[in-house]
């Protein structure tokens, strides 16, 4: 195969193998999920408090910590290796920061065109009520950022990965490495998504405390995760 040749995504193939290394590492899969549920719970319930920002800090050397282990990258912990990931995550931060600020202040900049008053007036009556206390709202949200995950959140999360394992964490590299594949990144997003959406429906259906639907989600967290690993394989190595 030519180098430049355009690799497709066999996403049921990633889900294949990776359901085949959750059964022959069960033990490691078990004891990543426990802490991930810990940290998620600790999240949760110091979420505006001071103690906040160290978990998060806890959490991306977590993360760092499994996907070196993931690949087998000695040593598992490298301070040096996970100051140099920052910038690629905070690549994929500021990208999702600015898509955000875009789709928050693109509904308002037409109260800045100096229309006339009463126009004025009637739109902001209009985004009163069908916008700012709307669930449409949030769902057109979530579908811009689903639509667009291909481009602001996977592609720059396998760059992520590559800078963990200490090679180029060039996001440019990562687009030209999976090029062509858009769709399959969109059905991936469209895949995690329904899984989330399915454990917290039941959840809400049984009013099971937080701690429960956390203690789901985290082993769905880590599964996901390894599907993102596998798919780094694919295309990087």
């Amino acid at each position: 195969m030519e180098q430049n040749a355009i690799k497709k995504l066999p996403l049921a193939q990633m889900f294949v193998s990776t359901n085949q290394s959750v059964r022959e590492y069960i033990k490691p899969v078990i004891l990543f999920s426990v802490v991930n549920f810990f940290i998620l719970l600790a999240g949760v319930y110091s979420w505006k408090t001071i103690i906040f920002l160290p978990l998060l800090v806890i959490g991306y050397v977590f993360w760092c910590y499994f996907f070196r282990y993931y690949f087998r990258r000695y040593p598992y912990f490298d301070g040096r290796i996970i100051f140099q990931s920052t910038v690629s995550s905070t690549k994929i931060l500021f990208f999702s920061m600015i898509l955000v600020t875009i789709i928050v202040v693109l509904p308002i900049v037409p109260l800045f065109l100096g229309l006339p008053q009463d126009m004025t007036d009637r739109y902001q009556r209009f985004l009163q009520k069908y916008m700012l206390e709307s669930d449409w709202l949030d769902l057109g949200l979530h579908l811009v950022v689903t639509f667009l995950s291909p481009y602001i959140i996977y592609r720059p999360f396998l760059a992520w990965i590559s800078s963990l394992l200490g090679r180029t964490g060039s996001i440019h590299e990562a687009w030209k490495k999976t090029a062509g594949n858009y769709w399959q990144f969109l059905m991936l997003a469209l895949i995690f998504n329904f899984g989330f959406v399915i454990v917290q429906q039941i959840t809400e259906y049984f009013n099971a405390p937080l701690a429960v639907l956390m203690f789901i989600v985290s082993p769905l967290i880590v599964y996901c995760n390894m599907v993102l690993a596998r798919i780094y394989q694919f295309f990087f190595l």
